[in-house]
């Protein structure tokens, strides 16, 4: 039994993250992309580390509305929390942090 998100709650605890989703420095630049293996594995740019940002941003900003939590879920899961991105970002952006935090709220608030 699927159960809907309440969105405005999962937006407002993203927003208020110590890390907080939408002010982080990435440049969007790709780096992260080479050694993921969820993008290597997937080939499908949701699957990336960008991608993952690019789907958080969306669905804080209300770009993007949350009502497949299902494939959310996997796209967020299908990050190893490896730290390769890391290593390739000339940012350093700790995406493997933030998607963790936002595993936990995800699951969190779908309970």
């Amino acid at each position: 039994d699927i159960q809907l998100l309440d969105r405005s709650e999962v937006r407002r605890q993203l927003k208020n993250q110590p890390d907080k989703i939408l002010e982080i420095n990435c440049m969007r630049c790709g780096f992260c992309t080479v050694t993921c293996p969820s993008k290597i594995h997937y080939t499908i740019e949701s699957f990336s580390p960008r991608g993952r940002l690019s789907l958080l941003n969306g669905i804080v900003y209300g770009d993007l509305e949350l009502e497949n939590y299902e494939l959310v879920n996997d796209i967020l899961h299908s990050c190893t929390l490896c730290g390769l991105c890391l290593v390739n970002c000339p940012a350093g952006v700790k995406t493997h942090e933030i998607f963790e935090k936002a595993r936990e709220l995800l699951h969190k608030n779908r309970e």
